[in-house]
């Protein structure tokens, strides 16, 4: 009996954890792991975002992103016989910025296979969240882009002093039914030199304005009444999983799942690397 009841504890425990929540905090190593097969099929861009503050190894440095295009069929991942992933395809694309005597060089990332980078040049700088007021930590997960949102948003000034310039939004909703409204945005000139180094937004992922009006331009078009509109190269109709969940469905129940006309995008947020809480 008392195993029983451990074991329903257990259910219950990882079961609210799936609820997107502020508090929920995951390292690489178990986000990424539900990104799986089914899920990549039907994408052609990830971003995926460190929002730890430790370098320790790992993939991809501290406060860093990296965003990843597919190549015609090829997988993004590369995965072991098991289907857990492993790495980046050696045929993935991956939007790279100069980095010149170590200083990265804002302007239009340029894509290249991953083969062919260097690491240095990979990894775009961010501040993620901080907890301070009414701000909060970025929370992990994997969740699609939220294209109503970032619509209804477009009216941002756009300038050097706009705090939320370029924004594109996440497609995530607390258990309450609240948006939780976090956006991958440019930000004001004053805080670039945070970029890369510490937590610095109220759970947003800042980045430099010329990556972010890049990004949006990226995934989105303007219609002649001025909206923005999903561009065609990335929109179809795929599986949509609840707003309220921090990560699709696994594989059995994936299939099942309502289809929507949505952009091939994922964003995985997670919180460093397990080594680095060693």
């Amino acid at each position: 009996m008392k195993t029983l009841l451990l074991l329903l504890l257990i259910s219950s425990n990882l079961l609210a954890e799936e609820k997107l929540s502020r508090r929920f905090f995951a390292p690489y190593e178990d986000v990424i792991q539900r990104l799986h097969a089914d899920v990549e099929s039907e994408t052609e861009l990830v971003y995926l975002v460190n929002t730890g503050t430790k370098n320790c190894g790992g993939l991809i440095p501290a406060q860093h992103l990296v965003l990843l295009k597919k190549s015609a069929s090829s997988p993004l991942f590369t995965r072991d016989h098991q289907g857990l992933i492993t790495g980046i395809a050696p045929q993935t694309q991956i939007a790279t910025i100069p980095v010149i005597n170590g200083i990265t060089q804002h302007g239009s990332p340029v894509w290249k296979e991953a083969r062919s980078t260097s690491g240095s040049e990979r990894f775009v700088p961010v501040s993620s969240g901080i907890p301070r007021g009414n701000m909060i930590l970025t929370y992990s997960g994997i969740f699609r882009i939220n294209e109503r949102r970032t619509n209804d948003m477009r009216r941002s000034t756009n300038t050097d002093s706009d705090p939320m310039q370029y924004s594109v939004y996440i497609n995530g909703e607390y258990d309450e039914g609240r948006e939780a409204r976090l956006a991958l945005h440019g930000t004001a000139t004053r805080f670039w030199p945070l970029l890369g180094k510490q937590r610095a937004s109220s759970g947003c992922i800042r980045l430099h304005s010329d990556f972010s009006r890049w990004n949006q331009n990226l995934l989105f078009a303007k219609s002649p009444q001025g909206e923005l509109v999903p561009r065609t190269e990335w929109n179809d109709l795929i599986q949509h999983w609840n707003r309220r969940l921090h990560y699709p469905p696994l594989e059995g129940e994936f299939s099942t799942l309502p289809r929507a006309k949505k952009i091939k995008a994922l964003v995985v947020f997670f919180d460093g690397y397990a080594q680095c809480a060693n």
